[in-house]
């Protein structure tokens, strides 16, 4: 049990020797924040662009086919 506590304790205390505040490391980074979720990010705002070019194909297609019936 008390090696428990001591891991813990080591474990909590690790983040506290980092000598760069948060900010810092996003600023030195390219300006852009670091985050857990930056590859789901990423991929969603692919899947909002796979989005708007097929609903624009969809569009065209659909416009097309309208030309074609008249």
């Amino acid at each position: 049990m008390p090696v428990r506590v001591l891991v813990l304790a080591v474990i909590l205390m690790l983040p506290g020797c980092s000598d760069k505040n948060p900010e810092d490391r996003a600023a030195s980074a390219g300006g852009e924040p670091q985050h857990v979720w930056k590859e789901q990010v990423k991929a969603l705002d692919k899947a909002r662009n796979l989005e708007e070019d097929m609903n624009a194909a969809f569009r065209r297609r659909t416009e097309e086919i309208d030309a074609q019936s008249r």
